[in-house]
């Protein structure tokens, strides 16, 4: 599949296009922040990915770092603290909407540890007032921040990022 990136590049400009692959691999944690992201998750995940791993947060309100729950999309769960250690990267991801409160939690642990964070939100419904929440909970606590129009385009993404 060809990404919107690649469609927009003339051929003048692709001869710029490193392909080669990083020299040191990169280890990317990516958190759905609400139980609901656990499906689209699922099926991203099962893409082929540069060590990625894919985890939804399945307990919310008033939990610490430590008690943080995750969930792998095969059923195996962990905690926070436990994920971010071998993460160089931690990706939140959650839909036009979600409270997202997860995010505050998640942030903090990733920047005590100096470990670089991004959100990503998906905006399907183009929900103006659901994406102000959302995005409000999130832009804290990442250094970068994307709103894209469906699932694919949060494929593309990682993809980006070499997750």
């Amino acid at each position: 599949m060809v990404s919107q990136s690649v469609k927009a590049t003339t051929a003048a400009e692709s001869r710029f296009r490193i392909s080669n692959p990083n020299s040191k691999g990169r280890s990317s944690l990516v958190l759905g922040l609400e139980a609901s992201s656990a499906d689209l998750l699922a099926n991203v995940a099962s893409r082929e990915w540069s060590g990625a791993r894919f985890r939804t947060v399945i307990q919310t309100g008033g939990v610490q770092e430590n008690d943080l729950v995750l969930q792998a999309p095969d059923g195996k769960q962990s905690k926070l603290s436990d994920e971010l250690v071998n993460a160089d990267v931690v990706v939140m991801f959650a839909c036009s909407g979600d409270p997202a409160q997860a995010a505050a939690v998640v942030g903090e642990a990733a920047f005590g540890r100096r470990k670089m964070t991004a959100g990503f939100v998906l905006d399907e419904h183009n929900d103006r007032q659901g994406l102000e929440k959302t995005l409000s909970a999130l832009r804290p606590y990442v250094i970068s921040l994307v709103v894209g129009p469906d699932a694919e385009s949060f494929g593309e993404t990682l993809e980006a990022i070499r997750a």
